[in-house]
């Protein structure tokens, strides 16, 4: 019976045997780039999603908790965790466009009614085929070169998109204002309450119709029914705010300012809407990458089994081949997670259905005309 070490390493030498000695060369470097492309991207993404989480869980375990109307010298030059239902915010104003809030953030959108052309001309270049829809953009279209005349962009009225933040008082810590970045729990502006106010500098062609949207439209005569009627040249602005009644802030403590701390070449910190978790504050301010990981680890599962399944000669081999593949993505991933992965139960699994396959023999069919 052959050793099962030297079986795995011959049936690893003939799927490379297969993949890369071929007679089309180029279809050889681009599976062999793919290969390395694919498994360098999953480890990048991998790596990075797990120091994140390891990091998170470091400080959420060595955190102090804080109260906002006591402070402690010793607290100093450590990771803090505060929660408060009366934060003192800012009194934010947009001058541009004239108004004011207090709020922690105030956030300004802009979108513009403009016709769109779509349409391909022909490969002869005789038919030239166009469509125009309306649509809202960011950023106002020329249409000067439109085929069709009768659909034209007039001037806009230019606004930019911004965003206005400040430090906010809480007891008797002062909290940076860029432990609110990455927040989407928007409230919207609603004039005159709750100090939301409109300044004399505002532009009157602009109408509050609800949900924080203010309206300018370019015919002047109509009336703003729905967005998906609106006229080209109309603005729609936004002003949303965030000002949670609930706050939970997570940061580094120095001299009674709270403020975000590189750890592992990773910002951490946070201040986030409602009462939570640490950790869970913490590993969500780096969204981007826990969707990066799940992407890679798709990527990586799908096509290693198009590799397996396109190379393997018997389904004996699949089982062989997939059974290889699950071990090393499980050592890769116990290196990673500082032995997170490396639960018995799942090496026993592995092991027992490589057992299985190592002492199954290949079923022989046999067909009759």
């Amino acid at each position: 019976m052959q050793n099962p070490m030297i079986k795995m390493i011959s049936s690893l030498y003939r799927a490379i045997n297969r993949i890369f000695i071929r007679e089309n060369w180029f279809w050889t470097a681009f599976a062999a780039i793919r290969i390395i492309g694919t498994t360098i991207f999953y480890l990048i993404c991998e790596y990075q999603y797990s120091r994140l989480l390891k990091t998170a869980c470091r400080i959420s375990s060595n955190i102090t908790n804080i109260n906002q109307a006591t402070y402690d010298p010793s607290f100093n030059d450590s990771f803090v965790y505060l929660k408060t239902d009366n934060a003192m915010y800012p009194l934010l104003t947009d001058f541009d466009f004239g108004v004011q809030a207090q709020t922690a953030i105030l956030r300004r959108t802009v979108d513009y009614c403009q016709w769109l052309e779509e349409g391909f001309d022909s490969t002869d270049k005789t038919t030239r085929t166009r469509r125009y829809l309306k649509v809202w953009i960011k950023s106002p279209l020329d249409s000067t070169n439109f085929m069709d005349a009768r659909y034209f962009n007039p001037p806009n009225l230019s606004y930019s998109e911004k965003e206005i933040s400040k430090d906010i008082e809480i007891g008797l810590y002062n909290v940076n204002s860029r432990l609110f970045r990455g927040n989407k729990d928007f409230s919207p502006f609603v004039p005159f309450k709750d100090h939301m106010e409109i300044l004399p500098t505002f532009n009157q062609s602009f109408k509050y119709i609800g949900d924080g949207f203010f309206y300018f439209s370019f015919n002047q005569t109509k009336q703003f029914e729905s967005f998906d009627k609106c006229t080209p040249g109309d603005v729609r602005i936004r002003i949303t705010l965030f000002m949670p009644q609930k706050l939970t802030v997570v940061g580094y403590l120095t001299n009674m300012t709270i403020d975000t701390k590189i750890v592992n070449n990773i910002e951490m910190g946070g201040a986030r809407n409602g009462f939570i978790g640490a950790e869970y504050l913490l590993s969500s301010q780096h969204q981007n990458k826990w969707k990066f990981a799940i992407t890679a680890r798709i990527i990586a599962i799908l096509s290693s089994m198009i590799l397996i399944v396109a190379r393997s000669t018997s389904q004996k081999a699949k089982i062989w081949n997939f059974s290889m593949f699950a071990i090393l993505v499980l050592f890769v991933r116990s290196l990673m997670w500082n032995n997170k992965f490396l639960n018995p139960y799942y090496w026993f699994t592995i092991l027992f259905v490589l057992a299985l396959v190592y002492t199954t023999r290949e079923e022989q069919y046999v067909t009759f005309d």
